[in-house]
């Protein structure tokens, strides 16, 4: 499960419910605060005993993979060309591992000038993700075992990132509305 905690949101029990509810083997928490991850290793610690989460005292880009299976070599990466943190940390089940990419590829209309238009900003902001996909795509060429990307892409299935992903190799796995 992906799921973006919305760093400034006031619904920390809501969100925990709704991960509770969706009982995922592996959680990938994007935009983690300090109190939501307090809150969510209070509540799932024994449901998610392996997790790596990287909080942020202020701000939006805390990231972070709770599993139940064991995680090995968790680390934080960013999504160039941007900053964005991405975490990454292989999930073994047994005698079988994943390579897996917690992602939050850049936001449509996060300003890059106070100048540039709505227009404008959506077009450079989706140029930006596809710039991004093309940098993990690059990342986990040379890997030969599995790879799951998950987060939040900030786009739909027609989005350029999305587009560069799928014309790499990676398949979708969530067919969701507005997924």
């Amino acid at each position: 499960m992906a799921y973006n905690v919305l760093y400034d949101s006031t619904e920390i029990d809501k969100s925990l419910e709704s991960i509770e509810r969706a009982d995922p083997d592996v959680v990938c928490l994007r935009e983690l605060s300090g109190g939501f991850a307090r809150a969510f290793e209070k509540r799932f610690s024994a449901k998610y005993p392996y997790r790596s989460l990287a909080r942020k005292k202020t701000g939006t880009w805390g990231v972070g993979i709770a599993s139940r299976f064991r995680l090995s070599q968790p680390a934080v990466f960013e999504e160039r060309p941007h900053q964005l943190p991405a975490m990454e940390a292989r999930i073994s089940t047994g005698a079988k591992s994943v390579l897996l990419a917690c992602l939050h590829l850049f936001p449509p209309v996060g300003k890059h000038r106070k100048s540039d238009g709505f227009f404008e900003t959506m077009e450079k902001n989706a140029e930006l993700r596809r710039k991004q996909s093309e940098f993990i795509v690059r990342r986990y060429a040379a890997e030969k075992g599995p790879v799951l990307i998950l987060g939040d892409m900030n786009e739909d299935s027609g989005g350029k990132a999305i587009k560069t992903f799928e014309k790499a190799g990676f398949k979708r796995a969530c067919e969701a509305p507005h997924q």
